[in-house]
């Protein structure tokens, strides 16, 4: 009842205007990046779906989707079957199995509109999708943008009506929150599961880039995306003399020049995941990891924001 109640002076307070949104939502080469982890297996991955070449299916241009494991989606890749396309605030996605057109999200609706979201005909049951409000809020990682959020109230549980062949909810259920250009917070932008409810506690949305590979959104202050595990850009640092001082014996040590101003050091493993992170007091001017398993490691100094230096080197 209290939830009924919230929602409903929030719907009556806000102004009946269409939420359409600025930023758009596909573009070629387009990519969001999720990390899972198994904890019955205690394994980690990192899976990236991405966008990349288009195709025509009955008269309309879909971009075709893909999805790469563990490594970097510029390289591998596979083909998933979906395609999507953007349309008037509107995203779509084609399914080639069942050859049938879906709505994925609708940035057009006001506070009180609902669809029903078949999960791109992935799963029998669709849900409900009831639109809360609309804000303005600012995702700060990497740089500081301002983007619209749409509040939506999930509600699952639904029955089909056999004479109507209609689906009818009645239940209660949470608030899925979706960012303008990005997509759901929960989840990648154009998952399989992209929204809270067919999800579970050990899936974390990671970060998005853009068609240029640019980052546009990302959970990590570092402003810093798993994708890049495999292909890496070395970044130097000439004023901060940035030298790897040691790699053996499980042992990484670095050393730069006082006033270098690196405010942040994080090391994660070659699959993109973050093994350890530094934040070097003002003066520093060494840090040192110890105690790590032999193999290939990145990492990546930052100050006010931006990354200064960054690299691989190999552990023995």
């Amino acid at each position: 009842m209290k939830l009924k109640l919230f929602i409903g002076a929030i719907l009556a307070g806000m102004m009946a205007t269409p939420a359409v949104a600025q930023q758009p939502f596909l573009e070629d080469g387009k990519a969001w990046t999720k990390h899972v982890y198994y904890p019955y297996s205690d394994e980690h991955s990192n899976e990236t779906y991405f966008l990349k070449g288009d195709t025509t299916i009955d008269g309309r241009t879909y971009f075709k989707s893909w999805v790469a494991y563990k490594g970097d989606y510029l390289a591998n890749g596979y083909a998933r079957g979906l395609y999507y396309r953007e349309d008037s605030g509107k995203v779509y996605v084609y399914n080639a199995k069942t050859e049938k057109e879906y709505l994925l999200y609708d940035f057009t609706m006001q506070p009180g509109d609902s669809f029903i979201y078949e999960n791109q005909g992935i799963v029998d049951d669709p849900f409900k999708l009831t639109l809360v409000s609309v804000r303005d809020t600012i995702t700060p990682y990497p740089t500081p943008v301002k983007r619209k959020k749409w509040t939506y109230m999930l509600i699952t549980g639904g029955y089909r009506d056999p004479v109507t062949d209609e689906w009818h909810y009645d239940e209660e259920g949470p608030l899925e929150e979706v960012l303008e250009g990005i997509g759901s917070e929960y989840c990648c932008g154009i998952d399989d599961y992209p929204f809270l409810v067919t999800g579970h506690s050990h899936i974390e949305f990671r970060c998005c880039h853009g068609g240029d590979g640019n980052v546009l959104y990302t959970v990590d202050d570092d402003g810093w995306c798993f994708y890049y595990a495999t292909s890496i850009d070395e970044v130097k640092d000439e004023a901060g003399g940035l030298k790897v001082t040691e790699s053996a014996g499980g042992r990484l040590a670095f050393a730069w020049n006082a006033g270098a101003g690196y405010r942040t050091l994080s090391l994660y493993s070659a699959e993109g995941r973050l093994v350890a992170r530094r934040r070097p007091a003002a003066g520093d001017t060494s840090a040192a990891f110890t105690g790590l398993p032999r193999g290939v490691y990145l990492y990546y100094f930052t100050a006010g924001g931006q990354t200064k230096a960054a690299g691989k080197v190999l552990v023995e």
